[in-house]
């Protein structure tokens, strides 16, 4: 009976626009992706900054990771309050401009209370070339700028004016047809539909990075406009 009902409402999902199926990512270069063997132009990256990309943040980690080992092996409460996480709590807390900072890398490790050590190391590692990233920021807010009047130049209704852009597509069913026909034609796009967004007002939400370029925008509204 609960496969019968469980099976019902994932074909219901997929009926009404709603299913979620996504792709599997193979590996990462750069803004490109590659989806079952084929290199896939990326608009779905949360990595704004293009930090993720960066060789020396990886080389940096790796550092930290063989250094410190993977685990603190405790949590905070017993014996796993190492002083290099103090110390990047409190350079976290100097940047942002608080008294004092608590990390937890995830909702899971909050309610544990544990934090590898080399993890606190890394973000301080990150939190350095964040602090560097002037340069990359202007490409995010220039390429963000480009793609937004882009896209209301050709007609696409648009929200959100920084790196973060929504094109309104309205129907969940058309927003999932649309994100599926753009990576066929080497696009990633994402579209949120309900519930993460009210119901018929489907969007494709377009993630900006300091890795794109201005023809990178080109080619993603040329193949939206052959698509919609």
């Amino acid at each position: 009976m609960f496969e019968k009902r469980f099976r019902d409402r994932i074909n219901l999902q997929q009926l009404e626009g709603l299913h979620r199926n996504p792709p599997v990512i193979e590996k990462r270069e750069g803004r490109f992706v590659t989806i079952k063997g084929q290199k896939v132009l990326s608009f779905a990256s949360n990595d704004y900054l293009g930090l993720g990309a960066s060789h020396q943040l990886a080389a940096q980690v790796g550092k930290h990771f063989k250094a410190g080992g993977s685990s603190a092996s405790s949590s905070r409460l017993v014996a796993g309050n190492y002083q290099t996480i103090c110390r990047a709590e409190k350079t976290f807390a100097d940047y942002f401009g608080y008294e004092d900072a608590l990390f937890f890398p995830s909702g899971y490790q909050a309610n544990l209370a544990i934090l590898p050590q080399a993890h606190a190391l890394a973000a301080v590692a990150a939190l350095e070339l964040v602090e560097q990233a002037d340069n990359a920021r202007k490409i995010v807010k220039d390429v963000s700028e480009s793609m937004g009047e882009t896209l209301v130049q050709e007609g696409f209704q648009v929200f959100g004016n920084a790196h973060i852009i929504s094109v309104l597509m309205g129907d969940e069913k058309k927003a999932a047809q649309v994100s599926q026909d753009l990576l066929s034609r080497g696009i990633l796009a994402f579209s949120a539909r309900f519930p993460t967004v009210p119901l018929g007002k489907a969007i494709l939400r377009l993630g900006m990075t300091a890795l794109h370029r201005d023809e990178d925008i080109k080619i993603f509204v040329n193949k939206l406009k052959e698509v919609v």
